[in-house]
C-alpha cells in the first residue's frame, strides 16, 4: 500500500501567532506531529504542505520533505484543510510519479495523539470498502439535545435539536461526540473528487478525550502544556 501523510501548517494564525511554531513545553508545536508522524513505519513518504520558511526550516530538521511551498491562494483563513491535501497530493503523485491509495492529514494542533490512534483510524477505514474517510472524535462534554442552544430570530434560546422525548441530565441525552482535528484518513478516490470531510460512507475513530486536544487558543496552550507537566512529574 502507498500511503502519504500530509502535514498542512500555514504561516498565518489569528487565534495564535504563529501558532504552529510556537514553543509548547520547550519545543515548537509542529514538532509533536512530526515526531510521531516519523515513528508510524506505514508511511510512503511525509510531506509537509507550507507558505512559511520558519516552518519549513523546522521541518527539515526533522528530516521531512517539504518540496513547494504552498500557493498564495491556498493559505488563507478561508481555505479548507482538504484545498491544501489534494494540493499536496497532486504534487507528490507527479513528483514520485506514482499512485497513492490512501492519504493521512495529522493536524499540527493535535500533539498529543498516539501511533495507535493512527493505527486504529487507518484500521477502520480498511474494515469497509465502502467506507470513503475517517476522522477521529472525542465524547462531547456539550449536548446539543440538552446544553448547547442557538439564538432564534425572535431572539429567545432554544435547544439546538429537540429530542423526541423530554431529556432531564446530560447523561440521559444520545450520546454526541466532538471532531477533535487530530486525524483524518482518506481513501485516495474519494479525496481526489471531495470538498469535504464529511460523506455518507464517512466513519468517526474515538479518542480519549486527554489525547483530544485541540490548540486553537491561547487557553488550550496553558491546558496543553499543564498536561505534558503532569505527565513529567
Amino acid at each position: 500500500m502507498e500511503i502519504l501523510a500530509t502535514i498542512c501548517a500555514r504561516g498565518g494564525s489569528k487565534g495564535i501567532p504563529g501558532k504552529n511554531i510556537k514553543k509548547l513545553h520547550g519545543k515548537p508545536l509542529i514538532s509533536y506531529t512530526l515526531e510521531i508522524a516519523k515513528i508510524w513505519d506505514k508511511f510512503s513518504e511525509i510531506v509537509v504542505s507550507t507558505d512559511d520558511e520558519k516552518v519549513a526550516s523546522i521541518a527539515k530538521k526533522h528530516d521531512i520533505l517539504v518540496p513547494f511551498k504552498r500557493p498564495t491562494e491556498l493559505a488563507g483563513d478561508n481555505v479548507s484543510r482538504i484545498a491544501a491535501v489534494k494540493h499536496a497530493l497532486n504534487f507528490m503523485e507527479k513528483e514520485y510519479k506514482k499512485k497513492y491509495d490512501f492519504i493521512i492529514d495529522l493536524s499540527v494542533t493535535s500533539p498529543f495523539r498516539k501511533i495507535e490512534d493512527i493505527e486504529g483510524a487507518f484500521n477502520l477505514l480498511l474494515e469497509n470498502l465502502e467506507t470513503n474517510n475517517v476522522y477521529t472524535v472525542c465524547k462531547s462534554d456539550r449536548n446539543p439535545y440538552f446544553n448547547m442552544i442557538e439564538i432564534n430570530e425572535n431572539g429567545f434560546a432554544e435547544i439546538v435539536k429537540k429530542p423526541e422525548t423530554n431529556v432531564t441530565a446530560r447523561q440521559v441525552a444520545p450520546e454526541v461526540y466532538a471532531m477533535n482535528d487530530s486525524i483524518n484518513v482518506f481513501r485516495r478516490d474519494y479525496l481526489i473528487n471531495a470538498d469535504s470531510n464529511q460523506s455518507v460512507n464517512t466513519k468517526a475513530y474515538i479518542m480519549p478525550k486527554k489525547r483530544s486536544v485541540d490548540i486553537d487558543h491561547p487557553l488550550d496552550f496553558k491546558f496543553a502544556e499543564f498536561l505534558l507537566q503532569e505527565e513529567i512529574n
